[in-house]
């Protein structure tokens, strides 16, 4: 089987399994050095190979989790259990301006419509979110968290569909799940922070019931066509997603100096710059490679991608002793110490006093922002829990980057804290493994 590959309405390329490992993308004649279908793959006459497996920007938008299950379920017999399969399967519907869809089919047909109202304002139980992930399962958007693409309706004549449906010209919609409660919310309110904080973020939106993030995507125009191109660091480095943890923030900052135009590094670092100190103060510690990205038209105006999939990781019990999802200078510590400061200054270009600067802006957000996280504890009884552990993270977060401690934010936001009764959370014990001794073995000295 071949993969037709398309950037925008434009057939491009061809992909195919030439066997168990080796794909091959090879350009057609006369394609347009504009039509590119990767920063790391220019249009040229000789073919892309990539011997172990999928090339990895075909591999950047593949499902995971819940959605794989789904898709999984559907296809049946259609599947092999390979990516090239998956990706014939979900090609279509992806992220970003390429698609790919088997020979002879249509590229650009649209899965099956999906009305926002459904869950902005219905039943958004486990259950009832992943009947909806199950239907609407056709789409390429990685994460181990529930998440499917919706399809953009065409208008009928006489009707406004951005009123009628909230804007439904392609968003990623997510759920929660009874493990990780109200990690839509969560999402919202860090991506909330990083917004007022003067960081380029995607545009969310929540669910009346608090637990279904519907988030507008920026790789689209305004009817719904995708227009950009995005590329992650994980594909960009030659990682494979189950390698996303392995990149460091030095490896991120290699790669983006190739591909960014050079007018373009200053303002572009310092927007990477607000972006790793949010991660310390806000405690993302699920910032891995796949959750930073490029993005473009052509590859002359190449920038950083707003901001997605922040979330305060930290605020769960599984996850609250976690520490940052990539490292700098070799160490994965909340309390960076002078490295941060350091790796800010000489790779970044960054100088101490803007690094202040900005943790001020990052402080007095969180400050506002905190407002409103105790207004939906009060709306959402079963947000509690979550709501305090993320204020509490945020705290921490600004008293362990340096020149916070005595910053006007962390007073405030402690006085946040205390004034809604919500002073007496205790972080959770780090968990110690057991060595030597399985856990299914009974006490020592048990009959």
């Amino acid at each position: 089987m071949e993969l037709a590959v398309y950037v925008g309405r434009n057939q491009v390329a061809v992909l195919e399994r030439s066997d168990a490992f080796r794909h091959v993308m090879t350009y057609l004649p006369k394609t347009l050095g504009e039509y590119f279908v990767s920063l790391t793959m220019p249009v040229r006459l000789e073919s892309w190979t990539w011997p172990q497996g999928l090339h990895p920007f075909f591999r950047q938008n593949l499902p995971e989790g819940p959605l794989l299950t789904a898709l999984r379920e559907q296809a049946g017999s259609l599947f092999d259990g390979t990516d090239f399969s998956l990706l014939a399967l979900v090609g279509r519907n992806a992220i970003g301006r390429v698609r790919v869809a088997p020979e002879g089919a249509d590229p650009f047909a649209l899965p099956q419509v999906f009305e926002l109202r459904d869950v902005l304002q219905g039943d958004n139980s486990e259950t009832r979110f992943l009947e909806l992930v199950r239907r609407y399962a056709v789409s390429g958007v990685s994460g181990v968290f529930p998440k499917f693409l919706s399809a953009a309706p065409k208008p009928a004549h006489g009707v406004d569909f951005e009123k009628a449906s909230m804007r439904l010209a392609r968003h990623i919609v997510k759920g929660s799940s009874n493990r990780l409660p109200y990690l839509s919310l969560n999402e919202h309110f860090t991506m909330e922070v990083m917004r007022r904080a003067g960081l380029p973020v995607a545009k969310t939106e929540i669910s009346e019931d608090g637990r279904v993030l519907v988030v507008e995507r920026f790789d689209v125009d305004a009817s719904g066509e995708p227009v950009y191109g995005v590329e992650d660091f994980c594909g960009l480095l030659g990682l494979a997603p189950e390698e996303k943890y392995s990149a460091t923030w030095e490896r991120i900052v290699n790669t983006a100096n190739v591909y960014l135009p050079a007018d373009r590094k200053r303002k572009e670092f310092d927007k990477l710059a607000l972006h790793i100190l949010a991660t310390y103060v806000l405690r993302d510690a699920d910032c891995h490679s796949k959750n930073v990205a490029l993005y473009y038209r052509t590859n002359e105006d190449v920038a950083f991608a707003p901001v997605y999939d922040m979330v305060t990781v930290t605020a769960y019990p599984d996850y609250a002793n976690n520490g940052p999802g990539m490292s700098i200078e070799g160490r994965k510590t909340w309390i960076p110490g002078k490295s941060l400061e350091r790796f800010l200054l000489v790779r970044l270009g960054v100088p101490v006093k803007r690094q202040v600067e900005m943790l001020e802006k990052l402080g007095d957000a969180t400050v506002e922002v905190s407002k409103l996280v105790v207004a939906a504890m009060k709306s959402y009884e079963d947000f509690r829990d979550v709501g305090k552990a993320m204020l509490h993270c945020w705290n921490e977060g600004l008293n362990s980057v340096r020149d916070t401690k005595s910053s006007k934010a962390s007073t405030k936001l402690g006085k946040t804290i205390r004034d809604a009764g919500l002073a007496d959370h205790q972080r959770p014990k780090e968990k110690k493994p057991s060595l030597g001794r399985s856990g299914l073995l009974g006490k020592r000295g048990s009959i």
